[in-house]
């Protein structure tokens, strides 16, 4: 019964990080909820350093097409931390050619999901909005990273498309050995949607200096403003 629960939940989430309409370019696991976490990878774990654990999944495109957004299932608390999402050419299992990447601060979208099972977290499932990312056909890695700790959990879906580095130094780069995630003798999945549709939301971002220095002096004009307009109407 909780396994049919969290997957609806799930379900739930998905529909609605994803807009109507909207095209899935590619999809790890049906509805993000084909199974329970049964692994988390922490990518990137500043402890690790200087080998760091970088998570991604590889994907297949028979076609051309283009991606806005893209949905993650990652472990409660880790959601405040920021990540890089890069999209790569995936030569034989090593990182080719950098298609995209891009580092977020916040989440457009973060939906509570299911319970995991690593340590009783609980999985949100987040969405992003990427921009517009024109992928030929090809065989693609999508791969997350932050110098911060950031847990990404595994599902065995059965199709072991799931993969990690290892080796590499923070950032990343090409080059990189894709190593499949195993858990036992089953390959794993990461839960990630991509869509050629933007979600609801913008991305959460920490405002810079600059801005808060803006903000701060816009709040102080405004309040002299209304100090100044209370003194002339008691005047008059």
């Amino acid at each position: 019964m909780k396994s049919v629960l969290s997957a609806a939940a799930a379900a739930v989430a998905l529909a609605c990080a994803l807009p109507a309409g909207a095209t899935v370019v590619y999809q790890s696991i049906p509805d993000l909820s084909a199974s329970a976490a049964v692994y988390a990878l922490c990518s990137t774990c500043n402890f690790l350093a200087p080998q760091h654990q970088f998570a991604g999944q590889t994907f297949n495109l028979g076609a051309a097409a283009t991606v806005r957004s893209l949905t993650l299932a990652i472990n409660r608390g880790s959601n405040a931390t920021p990540i890089t999402v890069g999209i790569y050419l995936n030569s034989g299992g090593v990182l080719a050619n950098q298609i995209y990447s891009q580092s977020f601060a916040g989440f457009a979208t973060d939906t509570p999901g299911y319970d995991g099972i690593f340590f009783n977290e609980k999985t949100d499932i987040v969405g992003l909005n990427l921009g517009d990312v024109a992928l030929a056909a090809g065989n693609y890695v999508v791969m997350f990273s932050s110098a911060f700790e950031f847990l990404v959990p595994a599902f065995d879906t059965g199709t072991g498309h799931g993969i990690v580095d290892t080796e590499a130094d923070y950032p990343l780069a090409p080059g990189g050995l894709l190593i499949p995630i195993n858990f036992g003798a089953n390959n794993l999945d990461l839960g990630v949607t991509l869509s050629d549709t933007a979600i609801g939301g913008a991305n959460g971002g920490v405002p810079e200096p600059a801005t808060w220095a803006l903000m701060i002096g816009g709040f102080g004009l405004a309040g002299a403003a209304l100090r100044r307009r209370r003194g002339v109407a008691a005047a008059a």
